[in-house]
């Protein structure tokens, strides 16, 4: 064994939420104080998530304060043209006019509290929201890109083709 590629602390309040996604890291996730609450859907539950690639973004402070999504700025060419994957869909608000599959999906919903350790698999889909004043850790471990990555990607693209086309 090895250690982990990346160590993480998290901290913050009950306003924070992640949007859906998945990560190609193998995750060990403890909470010290506080708790997350994660929403859970396999790899296979993709053809009913709307993944999609979005050009990538910043947020930027208007003179007037307000924020707002813009282009990176031209000093950053290197992220020209750089799409990053993305979910619209809100497990905890789906819009089904919209996004009338998602109802297909079956997630599984995971509380770790102090002193509890979660693992969640590379490749998986998590939205992570949290109590407030919540204190975590969490160690990546870069996953394995063999075989089951090949495949996992192959059926992944396949059923995105067979859900679009019906």
């Amino acid at each position: 064994g090895h250690g982990p590629d990346a160590v993480n602390l998290w901290m913050g309040d009950g306003n924070a939420v992640t949007t859906l996604h998945k990560d190609h890291y193998e995750n060990l996730y403890g909470v010290v104080r506080g708790a997350k609450h994660f929403t859970l859907y396999p790899p296979s539950s993709a053809p009913f998530l709307y993944p999609t690639q979005l050009e990538a973004r910043r947020y930027a402070k208007s003179d007037d304060g307000a924020w707002s999504m813009q282009p990176l700025p031209e000093l950053e060419v290197a992220w020209e043209g750089v799409t990053r994957p993305w979910i619209a869909v809100d497990p905890a608000r789906p819009d089904l006019d919209r996004f009338p599959l998602f109802e297909k999906a079956v997630p599984t919903r995971v509380t770790v509290r102090p002193g509890e350790l979660l693992y969640l698999p590379a490749m998986w889909f998590h939205q992570v929201a949290q109590d407030a004043d919540t204190v975590a850790v969490n160690y990546w471990y870069d996953m394995h890109f063999g075989a089951s990555f090949a495949l996992n990607s192959f059926v992944q693209k396949l059923a995105l083709q067979l859900v679009t086309k019906s």
